[in-house]
């Protein structure tokens, strides 16, 4: 390494330095970009929660409170930001108690001003370790109803909203009626999990119905436990390019919502049951099936195959397939059905990836397969 010079070199002359002033400090947007390093998300995953996020909302909370407190000319550039309080995270527990208590949501949406927001609600039906802290929490009867009127206000600039509902059995959830003209036009992407969506379902949920029929968003995620069965999920859903329910979802209800989402480019269905059957109803494509024009990667897994499902529908642009046979013992590949699906669709010279998890083909199944397309393509099996 060469030596650190310890002077100017005699070769430049001190007229060049004269003209150069140093800063008195940084310019207000280096130091928010600073500070957005700081406090912003990375894209690396950790275990907070159902959806991964780099740093809690309350670790946020407590970063940024730390940076203002540094000098009074950070704390005023920080809290006239706007995109630092625009990421906000409420906890519901037993329709009773919120965090952070009202008047501090209230002046986090007003700090936000006009910028698009991400909210994530957490309901909890049973005391956790937060509550018992005792610690940024107020007690408010009717708690959700509170909650659903503050989102109400402001949903023109929600434009992504998570919700988690856990441990809900017994739980009073008054959510009943709504702010009348809310439509929820600026959200873009909805994420849902339930540690059983079964007491989900066996509740009153009318406003969350509500914001499932009004919204049209481009990114609908579903996580949990147990069947998902909200049966408005798509409905007027025009703009839906991507879509993921990683739990259980009827058959019946994967074909409605299907049939309702026409500019779907990604659908993932995790596992499909069967609890009735599907009928010949919503027939639109050629030869019979849905015709999803814009699809171009679908994964289906099923317990009993997943020849139903696709005997159902016509993917014209897909490229990727992944079928995924939950359990082996039950499932079997309809080679039949699978050459139908594939000639409807008019997927012989345009599929380019076909993978088949669980290895529940025979051999002669795989050959077969792998002739039907031109170009030769090869099939995945995965155990």
């Amino acid at each position: 390494m060469a030596p650190v010079p310890s002077s100017i070199p005699s070769s430049i002359p001190s007229s060049a330095f004269q003209d150069i002033q140093l800063l008195p400090s940084l310019p207000p947007e280096l130091i928010l970009e600073i500070v957005s390093c700081v406090v912003e998300p990375s894209s690396k995953p950790t275990n907070n929660g159902p959806y991964g996020d780099c740093m809690s909302f309350s670790s946020r909370m407590k970063t940024l409170t730390n940076l203002s407190l540094t000098t009074p000319s950070l704390r005023a550039l920080i809290l006239s930001s706007p995109t630092f309080w625009s990421q906000i995270e409420i906890k519901i527990i037993k329709d009773s108690a919120c965090s952070p208590p009202l008047p501090f949501l209230n002046e986090l949406f007003a700090r936000s001003r006009e910028v698009k927001m991400s909210v994530r609600v957490v309901h909890w039906g049973e005391e956790h370790e937060d509550f018992n802290q005792g610690k940024g929490w107020e007690w408010i009867p009717g708690a959700t109803r509170e909650v659903r009127k503050l989102l109400e206000r402001n949903e023109h600039r929600i434009e992504k909203l998570c919700f988690e509902f856990h441990h809900l059995n017994g739980t009073e959830y008054t959510s009943r009626g709504g702010v009348k003209g809310s439509r929820w036009q600026s959200l873009r992407h909805l994420e849902m999990y339930a540690s059983d969506w079964a007491h989900v379902h066996s509740m009153q949920m009318d406003w969350m119905e509500s914001v499932l029929a009004e919204a049209s968003p481009e990114t609908v995620i579903v996580r949990g436990s147990g069947a998902f069965g909200w049966s408005v999920l798509g409905k007027d859903m025009c703009r839906m390019k991507r879509l993921r329910i990683e739990t259980e979802v009827p058959e019946i209800l994967a074909v409605r919502i299907v049939s309702r989402t026409p500019a779907l480019e990604d659908c993932n269905f995790g596992k499909i049951i069967q609890v009735s059957q599907v009928g010949s109803q919503s027939r639109s494509g050629p030869s019979g099936g849905i015709e999803l024009s814009a699809l171009r990667r679908l994964h289906v897994g099923s317990m009993r195959g997943v020849g139903p499902f696709l005997n159902m529908i016509a993917t014209p642009r897909l490229r990727d397939l992944e079928v995924d046979f939950v359990e082996t013992k039950k499932a079997r590949w309809d080679q039949e059905v699978f050459a139908r699906f594939i000639d409807r669709s008019g997927l012989g010279s345009r599929l380019r990836k076909l993978v088949v998890r669980r290895g529940a083909m025979s051999q002669a199944s795989l050959r077969e397969c792998e002739e039907m397309f031109s170009p030769k393509i090869s099939v995945d099996l995965v155990s």
